[in-house]
């Protein structure tokens, strides 16, 4: 079996993040390293994040035709206005949950890109 033998070098101001000793910047000198050691599954791990927003944009965009949905029915009064009410409710609420998630994922590709 090859083994598989990678030189590594380290700077010296990312010890201190690597034991835990430097409170301001933590996290940076390990993707480092990992963009170092491994770029194939560093990049794919940003392009699985990229897909991830994408496929939660286009969940949004679907939830929007459904309230543009909810308002015809209205409006054709095939539905109360209490039931507008509440299918908009909910749908509101996946709104902003979904869009809480592609912020948050769009500020971890951006850390990390």
């Amino acid at each position: 079996m090859d083994s598989f033998k990678k030189k590594i070098y380290i700077n010296i101001s990312d010890i201190a993040a690597y034991i835990g000793q430097n409170y301001f910047d933590f996290v940076t000198p390990f993707e480092r390293i990992w963009k170092k050691c491994d770029l194939e599954s560093y990049q794919n791990l940003l392009g699985k994040l990229k897909e991830e927003i994408i496929e939660n944009e286009n969940n949004l965009l679907i939830l929007e035709n459904e309230e543009n949905l909810y308002n015809d029915e209205l409006l054709k009064k095939k539905i109360t206005k209490r039931q507008y009410t509440l299918k908009i409710k909910q749908l509101e609420e996946k709104k902003k949950k979904s869009k809480e998630k592609i912020e948050t994922i769009k500020d971890r590709v951006n850390e990390i890109d």
